[in-house]
This record gives C-alpha cells, structure tokens and sequence, in this order.
C-alpha cells in the first residue's frame, strides 16, 4: 500500500484541480486542495490499520481461515468492482482521450 501513496495523492489532487477548474497559479486554492487530499487520505490510511486486524481476527475467530479468505476475496472483488463502475463510469476512455 505504501508504494501507492504518492502516486494516488497526486492523482487525486490533478482530479480535483480539473474538476473545480483551479490552475496551479492560484497557490491558495492549490495548497488548500493539497492539503486536504493529503490529510483525508492519510486519515483513512490510518484508520483502516487500526480497524482491518480487528475484523479480520473476528473473521478468523469465528469462520476459521479457509471461510475467512473466501469472505475477503469476495468483498475485495465486490469492492473493485463497485469503485471500476462508480469512479470509471461506461464513457472513461473517452473521459481520458478528453483529459
């Protein structure tokens, strides 16, 4: 996870940029976008290292190991999948060629 810290932040802030039409010009604007995207993400970093290991020792308490990885890997699918059609749309090549 930690590799893709900066490249996700980076991502998200150039997003936010396009999608309130701030220039990298206009420093307020820009260090406030920076600074909230950073902190926000940092924050759910944080939170989920402190919340996955005790859903996944309640997983393993309960279901034992082999149920357990079949819970995760069908929530890790489902969760993709949510996040693919919701942030990507139908239209995200032409979104892109756009971009």
């Amino acid at each position: 996870m930690a590799p893709a810290f900066v490249p996700v932040t980076s991502e998200l802030i150039e997003r936010l940029q396009v999608s309130l039409q701030v220039h990298v010009s206009d420093a307020a604007k820009y260090q406030v976008i920076n600074d909230t995207v950073t902190d926000t993400f940092g924050l759910i970093f944080a939170l989920t290292q402190f919340v996955t290991p005790l859903i996944s020792a309640t997983l393993y308490t309960n279901y034992g190991a082999r149920t357990m990885f079949g819970i995760v890997g069908i929530t890790c699918f489902v969760y993709a999948t949510i996040l693919m059609i919701f942030n990507c749309g139908r239209s995200f090549r032409e979104e892109n060629a756009e971009f």
